[in-house]
C-alpha cells in the first residue's frame, strides 16, 4: 500500500460539462484517457465522465452522443483525495 503522495500522477484532463458526449469522447481518445473531470461555468468541479459512463449511460441507453451533454450523463459530486 502506497500513499497517494507517492503515486506518479499526471495532470487530469479537465473539460466543460456543457460539451457534448461526442466532444468529450474525442478528447478522451486524443489524450488516451479513460476518464475526464468536468467543470461548470464557474470553473467548479461538477463531475467525472468515464468510458464506462459513455458505454452504459449513452450507447446502451440509445442516446445520441452528439446531442447529449456530458452534464446529463456524468457522475456528479465525485470524491476527491489530496496528496
Amino acid at each position: 500500500v502506497r500513499p497517494v503522495s507517492k503515486l506518479r500522477l499526471k495532470p487530469p484532463v479537465v473539460l466543460s460539462d456543457s460539451m457534448s458526449v461526442t466532444e468529450v469522447a474525442r478528447a478522451m481518445k486524443d489524450k488516451r484517457e479513460a476518464a475526464v473531470l468536468l467543470r461548470d461555468q464557474a470553473g467548479t468541479l461538477s463531475g467525472i465522465l468515464t468510458d464506462t459512463d459513455v458505454t452504459r449511460r449513452v450507447v446502451a441507453a440509445g442516446l445520441a452522443p452528439e446531442k447529449t451533454s456530458a452534464r446529463d450523463v456524468m457522475t456528479r459530486n465525485p470524491s476527491t483525495v489530496s496528496q
